[in-house]
């Protein structure tokens, strides 16, 4: 214990002479720095998010060096590749998992060199495309995998796998790209009969907006800057409040040690002088300054007349300067920086929910690209089916070369336009990489989680509207006198595949598993019905033909009797798919199965043996052919019996009227339930629920810029008052108290040897034209700074209005588009018919034009989802109504039933509308009574 006391006082001489170390003074300034933003925001509407702080997290970009108070200077030489992003979490590897929704591949963010060298060499990688065999003998292309492996055919036509030159005409970075998404992986599978290599994939993360949000706001250099500037005014702040603190002043503490050695007239006088000074000061709430000295002086002469002598004294000062006419311009720096730190906070605040709208902006941005390259290359690969279907017709004589040529210009056209979607796609990730504050050649990706519930929701409003269509369809039919029966069948049957197509595409969203399975069973009967309208009808030309006069040759029979085969083979194999719905008798369905297999092989084998006497002029046979044809007829005809009693029955004996009532009662049915359904689901864009007036006086009331503005307003306004201050006479009180110790008694003051002076000193108002110019332009700056704040007002009204008309227009097009996609996509499809079936006038022209119309629809119904997307985000952002989380995330951005609350007067939390005056200061009445409301308008 004594040996610490010993050295106490030489550390302290020590502490004292050299001062603390930076990371004391370091750690000082934050305390009182975040101290000062906690005080000047909590409770706010502007407060910031907890443990703010400006420090760089560890494993941001560049981060704090570990010793802050040495940081070392970076490396000269420039380095690529050298950063890599933070491990994702697991939840988030999950989402970025090959055999996920989005198809993304886990990985760091560094591509490695091999990844590079097999995305170099993609091309060479794709592998030829195989065949399996058929049991027949005959070749058959290999199936898709994925959830499209059931639709190889569409409105009746085969899918053509697309060519393996359409695949390698692609640059390996845009397929990369374009084997995000399953629909070109499925492409992909039904060239090659496999999946596509790794090495063709994309490695890089695949973000998520929450992730990429993260990610800016902890590498962003913008970011960073507006923490910074928060924080700068708040050590500003902390300077300002220091001075109405008692400490000691600036400089002028300490001795000076003075040894002076004179030799004059041969004599030697030698004197050292020791004076130390130790000053305190402090501004007094009134804006006064009072100052306390204590002086002391040492001399020692040595040498001198009288030989040795000394002299020391001290002396005490306290001296206290008031401006009487001049208060308020002294207390206003403080009251300046008071309010600064405010402002700073509300546009940190602001910024924060501005710098989320970006990030989301960009990420949704980027999504949309992603969505052109799916589309651009779904519609390059059918124009390539296209262009090769030509050809092969070309080659058969059914097709011109102009028209040839028209469809391969349009797929070269179709390709070049892929091919710059996806370059633009590569930039916009550049551009987020700086966005983010990340390096530019990092390799990244976009998790497409959100792009395909996004996607799907288009669809199921596409198949939705199309659902509508047909059903309009059919109430037109139903609603003729007398109905037709073919037609009001074949629109239900439409109308049921569009219905079932729709809930299909909202499982997982509602449960609709009963309602399906109804619907699907009324398909199967549908489909009974319709193919037994069918064999009726090849039942009437066969009568027709047998009962023609004069005879009809009996190779025209044999035909006819065939067709009715081929009608009623169809109409079994529908009668099998209703009873494998309806769950009937497996050992029944199976027989049923087997002979309709048998009656095919026998039909087949009959017409191989026609071919055979008509080529060797054996028409003698023809009768015997023709009767076997019939018995063949005649025993499909005991099957349909069958299959009929296996699906619940049917009528004996064929009734118009009865079957017409029956479609008519089937038609009523479905158009009941698709009614139902239609109404249950709503249409189009969840709309925001806010009036124009409601959301105006809202974004003026909670706007924090609009609350700057008017608090500059007032800065302005005050400076009217300081100015006119200067303007007068400066009349300041000086009082000095002075106090002397008695000779040679350092410390033994006295008011024996003191000194009490007064002073009331005036500056007249004799030459003042800097300040009458200061005041003039103060004023001017205060109407300036009052149309600034009308005109942000008007500005921001201006917004929130557009905003509103935007949002209500983009629902208005989204429903357009719509009905558009669903127009074009029902035109593609009876175009290609049309063309394949050779129908009179559809040309190759037609097609082209429904193709790219069908893909200019899909485009605008993505452009109008990711824009009302963006505009409620923008709305929210201007209503001062997008409150983001600690991590810098708006929680509402997925909640379409989340809507505006509107606002009419200010919020009380946010203090007074003009701002604040520290309470301790003596402003003048004028200023105090301005924040009171006084001088409020």
């Amino acid at each position: 214990m004594m040996t610490g006391h010993r050295r106490l006082p030489p550390l302290l001489i020590v502490a004292l002479v050299v001062g603390c170390s930076r990371g004391h003074y370091r750690r000082s300034a934050d305390a009182e720095a975040y101290g000062v933003i906690g005080e000047k925001s909590c409770g706010t509407p502007w407060e910031v998010p907890p443990g703010f702080t400006i420090r760089q997290a560890p494993d941001a970009r560049v981060p704090d060096p570990p010793d802050l108070d040495h940081p070392p200077l970076p490396p000269p030489q420039p380095r690529l590749h050298a950063y890599q992003l933070p491990a994702a979490p697991p939840d988030a590897a999950r989402q970025a998992a090959p055999n996920s929704s989005s198809g993304g591949v886990a990985a760091s963010g560094i591509r490695t060199a091999s990844a590079e060298r097999a995305s170099a060499t993609a091309q060479e990688q794709l592998p030829p495309p195989r065949t399996e065999p058929d049991p027949s003998g005959a070749p058959r292309r290999a199936a898709a995998a994925g959830p499209l492996a059931a639709a190889d055919y569409t409105s009746g036509l085969p899918l053509r796998s697309v060519p393996e030159t359409a695949w390698q005409a692609i640059t390996p970075e845009c397929l990369a790209r374009m084997l995000e998404f399953p629909s070109i992986r499925n492409e992909y599978s039904r060239t090659f009969s496999s999946d596509p290599p790794s090495g063709m994939r994309d490695q890089a993360r695949r973000l998520t907006l929450p992730e990429i949000v993260e990610l800016a706001v902890t590498n962003s250099r913008e970011y960073q800057i507006q923490k910074e500037a928060l924080f700068r005014s708040a050590l500003a702040l902390t300077l300002e409040r220091f001075a109405y603190a008692p400490k000691f002043s600036n400089t002028g503490n300490g001795t000076t040690v003075d040894y002076d050695h004179v030799v004059s007239g041969g004599h030697t006088v030698e004197t050292l002088s020791v004076p130390t000074r130790f000053q305190a000061e402090q501004m007094l709430a009134t804006g006064g300054a009072l100052i306390a000295r204590f002086a002391n002086d040492v001399v020692l002469t040595f040498g001198g007349p009288n030989g040795f002598t000394s002299d020391v004294g001290s002396e005490l000062l306290f001296r206290l300067t008031q401006p009487l006419l001049q208060r308020d311009i002294r207390l206003e720096p403080l009251i300046q920086a008071e309010r600064n730190v405010v402002y700073a906070a509300r546009d940190f605040a602001r910024f924060r929910r501005s710098f989320f709208f970006q990030r989301a902006s960009e990420y949704y941005g980027l999504l949309r690209t992603y969505r052109q390259i799916e589309i651009d290359a779904q519609n390059y690969f059918s124009l390539v089916r296209a262009f090769n279907q030509a050809e092969a017709e070309e080659r058969a004589g059914l097709q011109s070369r102009m028209q040839v040529e028209q469809i391969e210009q349009s797929m070269l056209l179709g390709r070049s336009r892929l091919s710059t979607t996806c370059n633009s796609l590569e930039t916009a990730l550049d551009r987020l990489n700086i966005a983010m504050g990340l390096p530019t050649e990092l390799p990244i990706n976009i998790d497409l989680s959100e792009l395909e519930q996004l996607t799907r929701r288009d669809e199921i409003q596409v198949a939705g509207e199309r659902a509508s269509r047909a059903q309009h369809r059919l109430e037109a039919f139903r609603r003729e006198q007398p109905p037709n029966r073919t037609q009001v069948l074949n629109a239900s049957i439409v109308l049921n595949e569009r219905v079932v197509e729709w809930l299909r595409l909202q499982q997982g969203e509602r449960e609709q598993a009963a309602r399906l399975a109804e619907l699907e069973e009324l398909y199967g009967r549908l489909r009974v019905s319709d193919a037994r309208l069918t064999a009726d009808r090849a039942r009437q030309e066969l009568a027709s033909a047998r009962g023609a006069v004069p005879a009809s040759p009996p190779i025209v029979v044999f035909q006819r009797t065939m067709d009715a085969l081929d009608a009623l083979l169809v109409l079994l194999e529908r009668q099998q798919e209703l009873a494998l719905r309806l769950q009937a008798d497996a050992v029944t369905l199976g027989g049923l199965h087997e002979q309709a297999a048998k009656l095919a092989q026998r039909g087949t084998a009959l017409r191989e043996r026609l071919d055979a006497a008509v080529k060797q002029a054996r028409l003698d046979e023809l009768e015997r052919l023709l009767r076997e044809a019939d018995q063949l007829r005649n025993d499909a005809e005991a099957q349909v019996g069958s299959g009929d009693r296996l699906i619940g029955g049917a009528p004996e004996q064929s009734d118009p009227k009865q079957e017409l009532r029956q479609t008519l009662e089937q038609a009523d049915r479905l158009l009941a339930t698709a009614e139902q359904l239609m109404r249950a689901a709503g249409v189009g864009l969840v709309p925001v629920k806010i009036n124009s007036d409601d959301a105006m006086l809202t974004a003026l009331v909670d706007r924090l810029d609009l609350m700057n503005e008017r608090g500059r307003l007032a800065d302005d306004w005050r400076a009217i008052k300081l100015t006119a201050d200067d303007l007068r006479s400066v009349l300041n009180l000086n009082a000095e108290q002075r106090i002397r110790t008695e000779k040679n008694r350092p410390f033994g003051f006295t008011f024996d040897e003191s000194e009490t002076r007064l002073a009331l000193s005036l500056d007249l108002p004799l030459n003042r034209l800097a300040q009458r110019n200061r005041y003039r332009l103060a004023l001017i700056d205060y109407q300036a700074g009052l149309r600034r704040l009308v005109e942000r007002e008007d500005t921001t009204k201006l917004a929130v209005r557009d905003e509103l008309r935007t949002l209500t227009l983009a629902r208005e097009q989204y429903l357009i588009n719509i009905a558009g996609a669903a127009l074009a996509a029902e035109r593609v499809l009876s175009t290609r018919l049309e063309l394949t079936l050779g129908f009179p006038g559809v040309a190759a022209r037609d097609f082209l034009e429904a193709q790219d119309a069908y893909s200019r629809a899909l485009s605008l119904v993505a452009d109008n989802r990711i824009a009302h997307i963006k505009e409620r985000m923008q709305l929210f952002l201007d209503l001062e109504l997008m409150l983001v989380d600690p991590s810098g995330f708006w929680p509402q951005l997925h909640d379409e039933r989340f809507q505006p609350s509107s606002r009419h007067e200010l919020p009380p939390e946010a203090g007074p509308p003009y701002g604040t005056i520290p309470e301790f200061l003596r402003v003048s009445h004028e200023i105090r009574d301005m924040i009171e409301g006084e001088y409020s308008h």
